[in-house]
C-alpha cells in the first residue's frame, strides 16, 4: 500500500511539474525516508554490536524520518487538491525545515477549463453540501 501511495504522489509531482519547491519537497522527504530506513536496518541487523559501543537508537530515528517523509508527501497532496480546488496554493517553509501549504487571499476565480468550469464547479458544490 506504501509504494502505491508513493507512486500515485510522484504522479502528482509530473503532473506538477511547473511549480516552484514540489519537486525540491519530494527529493527531500524521499532522502530523508532512505536516511531513516538505512539507519533502521543497521540499528535491526548490528544492535548487539552498536550498543557494546553506544546506543544511537536508529530505530527512533526511524519513527521521525518516516514521520516527516510522510508530512512531506501528504503537503504534496494537500498542495494538488488545493490547487483543483482554485485557492492558489504556495509551498512556505517555517524556519526551512516546516514545509506547510499556504493559500492566497486571491483565491483564483476559475480553474483550468481542463478541470473543470466555474460552473460545474460550483454545481459541484452545490451537490456536496450538507442540509441540517
Amino acid at each position: 500500500m506504501s509504494i502505491c501511495v508513493y507512486l500515485h504522489v510522484i504522479a502528482i509531482v509530473i503532473n506538477l511539474k511547473d511549480e516552484k519547491g514540489i519537486g525540491g519537497l519530494m527529493i527531500r522527504g524521499s532522502i530523508i525516508f532512505l536516511i531513516g530506513y538505512i539507519g533502521w536496518n543497521i540499528d535491526y541487523h548490528f544492535c548487539s554490536e552498536m550498543t557494546k559501543i553506544l546506543n544511537p537508537q536508529l530505530h527512533a530515528w526511524w519513527h521521525v524520518t518516516a514521520s516527516y517523509s510522510c508530512y512531506s508527501l501528504l503537503i504534496i497532496v494537500i498542495f494538488d487538491r488545493s490547487k483543483i480546488l482554485g485557492k492558489n496554493p504556495k509551498i512556505k517553509w517555517v524556519c526551512i525545515i516546516l514545509p506547510y501549504v499556504g493559500l492566497s487571499d486571491e483565491s483564483e476565480q476559475y480553474l483550468p477549463s481542463k478541470v473543470m468550469s466555474s460552473a460545474e464547479r460550483e454545481l459541484l458544490m452545490q451537490e456536496v453540501s450538507v442540509e441540517d
